[in-house]
Order: C-alpha cells, then sequence, then structure tokens
C-alpha cells in the first residue's frame, strides 16, 4: 500500500459523469489530503453533491444530455427560437423565483433550497449506511458459535472392576 493511503481503506470508486474527477467513498470518517494511485499523487476532498440544473431549458432536476424540453434563455427564461444566432438583451429574470438575476445563478433561493436538499439526502444515506454496517458488525461479533453438546445418554459408563480371583 502507498505511504499515501496507508491506514486508508477504500470502499468504492465512480468516474463523475464525463469529467476528470473520481468520488471515492473511504472507510471511516477522515479523508486523506492526497492519495497516490496509478503513479500520480491526487488531492482529496470532500464530495458536495447538489442539484442537476439543465442549461437547455433551465430547470432543476435533470441534465441537458437527457431534456425533452424546449430549449430557453437563461437570461430571460423566454422559448429560444431555432435560430442560432439569438442573443438575450432583457434584463434578468430567474424562470424558477422570479427575482433579478439569470435562471442558472447559483445564489437563487430555489437553487440553493435544492442543493441543501440533495445534500440532505445525502447525508441520510450515508447515516443510513454507518447504521447498517454497525448493526452487520454488533451481530458478527455478538454472536458465538455454539458447539453441539454431548447428549449424556452417549456418555461412556464406568463399571466397577470385579474383583481378580
Amino acid at each position: 500500500m502507498s505511504p499515501l493511503l496507508q491506514g486508508t481503506k477504500i470502499l468504492a470508486a465512480r468516474m463523475m459523469d464525463r469529467t476528470a474527477t473520481a468520488i471515492i467513498t473511504f472507510e471511516g470518517t477522515h479523508i486523506p489530503r492526497e492519495i497516490c494511485r496509478a503513479g500520480g499523487i491526487f488531492r482529496c476532498r470532500p464530495h458536495r453533491a447538489k442539484a442537476q440544473h439543465c442549461h437547455r431549458c433551465q430547470q432543476i432536476g435533470h441534465r441537458a444530455d437527457v431534456c425533452i424540453y424546449k430549449p430557453r434563455c437563461p437570461t430571460c427564461g423566454q422559448v429560444l427560437p431555432e435560430d442560432a444566432s439569438y442573443t438575450c438583451s432583457a434584463d434578468p429574470v430567474c424562470l424558477r423565483c422570479g427575482g433579478p438575476h439569470r435562471a442558472d445563478d447559483a445564489t437563487c433561493s430555489n437553487r440553493k433550497a435544492a442543493d441543501a436538499a440533495v445534500r440532505q439526502t445525502a447525508y441520510n444515506k450515508r447515516v443510513a449506511q454507518h447504521a447498517a454496517a454497525m448493526a452487520a458488525d454488533a451481530a458478527a461479533t455478538t454472536s458465538t458459535v455454539r458447539r453441539k453438546s454431548r447428549s449424556r445418554s452417549c456418555t461412556p459408563v464406568r463399571h466397577a472392576l470385579s474383583p481378580l480371583r
């Protein structure tokens, strides 16, 4: 095991969609600062889950690559015309909350609430997984292997020796 990963067990790893970012699940609560894998040193930091934001229809909850809705302008929220040279000159109005900002703004109250809900769901999932692991460990350590007891009827009987004549 590499010195940068000593004492830390990786439980799961997966790539994050089409990015160069990997999501690695470590055992326990300690996240190492760096890990050494495949000849490189990689920095680790906690993953903060966010709600998916569609850059096509400007809604929360799905990605643009799976969007079935018509494209909307992120500034004014209007359905975009088929003409690719469209430029919006309107004042920004959020499609979700009606605030004076673009629909893709990270400071939108609706987007922040959706991000908080996603993080809470992820936290609840981690707590449930940890509780299940603790219960499994407790069950494994408290259960003892019981050996079969010998039946009393099968114990050898000691016979009194008769005196020699």
